[in-house]
């Protein structure tokens, strides 16, 4: 605005001129004298830049208003267009009120509110704003909130005023400094910014994000200040769910299954959930009257929390087990998961605890269940030692049944051949008691005599002969040293001990190969045969087969050996040749099978003589057993084979 004032009086302009400046400092004016009396002082209030000299005695381009100030009664005055008429001398009060005038009309020219309907409009603001708009006195009393105050706090307005704002909101999670520094700022003047933790009417803490500045007066003076508040965890919750308020969370919160619990390091609880209360046996209230986490774990826990409370890092929760010792309840196991972040400069620690009852009753019975199968596999595996051995000895039993057959018929030819070799001497000395003995006579029985002894002898020797291989098979039967051994004779003499039980099932063996120097174990080779034949005489003929036969066919390169026993029996199809080798599975259950024959030949195979071994066969082709050994094997200690799903190789 620019005041032009023009007189006749210098001296009496100047203090109009300063009367207005006095009344309202944001007049610029601008005082011009004539340069000879005149009758009447003319008064401009104009809206626009300062003007220059040349312009100044004219109105500007712009002018608002147009006021007359004269020092007589002049109707001609108010028909010039002047906006006012100010007659002259006036008192500073009545120029005060006619710029007061002129503000407003200004305003309502340029399409600006007045005052009072500024005030009403920012009032309505007020009401209506989504954050807490509080004023206090300098004594930190509240004078006045607005409406979203009682959303933030939980106060109404009417029960909080009078209040300070410590005893209303002070949650004690921030330090005294904190406090300290807002004054401060405030006190100088100045604007204060930054996050809050206050409690809520009910206990609950609210994490907000504060503006606060001193109210003063014309002298400079602080008279209030004023706080605008923000939920943030309303406003979290609003951009992730697209709510506008924190109910949302806060419900979510308060009806999950797991405790939460918001404490500092010191493990003081500063918030908790219904859950949390059950859990510990205590209501809000008594949890945020000082409780410490640590007072609610054995006391071996505690110290451990707390150094973990201490050494957390944002972004990275650790995961704690522990019991949890109620208040007049039991101890209940729980599984912590902990996490840290800041608010306001302080550093808090989130608790989330779960009941794990369940988990750890399950696993104690999943533990007693397992004591309980160890129990059971040790006594599976004595029972299957106990088979295995009843398994060997069978094997043995059989080789003794052929030997016994085999030895009997020598040892009867031996037993006739001496008894009439005991005759042939009674009558030899008969003969010679004959005074006159003939020489042809005792030569007959000479003769005679000779040939029962040499009949006697030559069994001798076959009984002989097949008690030692048969001694040699069952010692290597009962013992794993290593040896030397000649394989394929080796295999001829078992399949020879085996000779009366395959005569009996009309079946032809036939044993190869070139001579085979090889360094293993040769009563696990025994076994090995024993058991493949066994096998074929139980399960690979029918009744009506006529030409029954059974080949072992030995052959070597540089480092191992390869042998191949192959029948023509019936074979068998896929479903039956991929369980071969299974413990305790056999297609005569009932009928003598115990199910561990070629179970024991592959544990054999594979464990004790460090081989591999695989099968071919399919219905009405026989079934045909190849393994393969190394001719120096490696130094081992062999054991009792475990029975177990061994693997295989199977060709069908």
């Amino acid at each position: 605005m620019k005041t032009i004032i023009t007189s006749q009086d210098g001296a009496r302009a100047q203090a109009v001129r300063d009367a207005l400046l006095a009344a309202d400092s944001t007049l610029r004016c601008e005082l011009l004298v004539a340069g000879e009396p005149v009758p009447l002082c003319a008064l401009l209030v104009q809206v626009a830049p300062a003007p220059t000299a040349s312009a100044a005695s004219a109105p500007l381009p712009g002018t608002a208003l147009r006021w007359a100030v004269t020092t007589s009664s002049d109707p001609a005055m108010e028909g010039q267009g002047f906006d006012l008429v100010i007659a002259w001398p006036t008192t500073q009060d009545e120029l005060a009120r006619h710029l007061a005038q002129a503000r407003a009309t200004l305003r309502a020219r340029r399409g600006l509110a007045q005052r009072s309907v500024l005030d009403q409009a920012l009032a309505r603001v007020v009401e209506l704003a989504s954050e807490s708009i509080e004023v206090v006195d300098p004594s930190i009393r509240l004078l006045y909130a607005n409406p979203a105050f009682e959303q933030v706090t939980g106060w109404a307005m009417e029960d909080a005023v009078g209040f300070t704002t410590g005893e209303l909101f002070r949650a004690g999670t921030h330090d005294p400094a904190y406090y300290a520094g807002i004054g401060a700022t405030l006190r100088a003047g100045g604007i204060w910014r930054g996050p809050l933790v206050a409690r809520r009417r009910d206990g609950v803490l609210s994490f907000q994000e504060a503006t606060l500045a001193p109210v003063t007066d014309e002298a400079g003076k602080t008279i209030a200040f004023v706080a605008i508040k923000r939920d943030a965890e309303r406003d979290m919750v609003a951009q992730s769910a697209g709510a506008s308020s924190g109910t949302r969370l806060q419900t979510m919160i308060e009806d999950a299954a797991d405790a939460f619990l918001v404490h500092d390091a010191l493990g003081h609880i500063v918030d908790a959930n219904t859950r949390a209360c059950r859990m510990l046996g205590c209501t809000r209230a008594e949890l945020l009257a000082g409780r410490r986490v640590q007072e609610f774990v054995p006391a071996e826990d505690a110290s451990r929390m707390a150094q973990v409370f201490n050494t957390l890092s944002p972004g990275d929760p650790q995961t704690l087990e522990t019991r949890f010792l109620p208040i007049g309840g039991d101890a209940l196991p729980v599984d912590l998961r902990v996490g840290v972040f800041s608010f306001g400069g302080e550093r808090f620690v989130l608790t989330l605890a779960r009941d794990i009852s369940e988990r750890v009753a399950l696993e104690a019975a999943l533990r007693k269940r397992s004591e309980e199968l160890s129990g059971s596999l040790h006594t599976l595996q004595a029972t299957q030692r106990e088979l295995v051995e009843r398994e060997k000895h069978a094997a043995l039993g059989t080789l003794v049944a052929g030997v016994a057959h085999d030895i009997n018929t020598p040892l009867g030819v031996t037993l006739t051949a001496l008894s009439l070799a005991q005759e042939q001497l009674q009558a030899l000395r008969s003969t010679l008691d004959d005074p006159r003995p003939s020489r042809q006579s005792v030569r007959a029985r000479m003769a005679d005599l000779e040939e029962s002894f040499n009949i006697s002898l030559q069994n001798a020797r076959r009984a002989a002969g097949l008690i030692a291989d048969f001694k040699k098979i069952a010692v290597d039967q009962a013992s794993e040293v290593l040896r030397n051994i000649e394989l394929v004779a080796y295999v001829r003499s078992v399949a020879a001990n085996f000779g009366p039980a395959l005569r009996r099932a009309r079946v032809d063996v036939d044993v190869s190969g070139d001579p085979i120097e090889l360094m293993t174990r040769p009563g696990a080779i025994a076994q090995v045969i024993t058991n493949l034949l066994q096998n074929a005489l139980v399960h690979a003929f029918e009744e009506d087969d006529a030409h029954r036969r059974i080949r072992i066919e030995c052959a070597h390169d540089d480092r191992r050996v390869h042998v191949r026993v192959a029948d023509n029996g019936k074979g068998m199809g896929p479903e039956v040749a991929a369980r071969i080798f299974d413990p305790f599975f056999t297609t005569r259950m009932g009928s003598g099978g115990s199910g561990l024959g070629m179970t024991i030949v592959h544990n054999l195979i594979v464990e004790a003589l460090q081989g591999a071994v695989s099968i071919r066969t399919a219905p009405g082709e026989g079934l045909e057993v190849s393994f393969s050994l190394p001719r120096h094997p490696a130094r081992a200690t062999a054991g009792d084979p475990h029975i177990a799903p061994p693997a295989r190789s199977v060709t069908t």
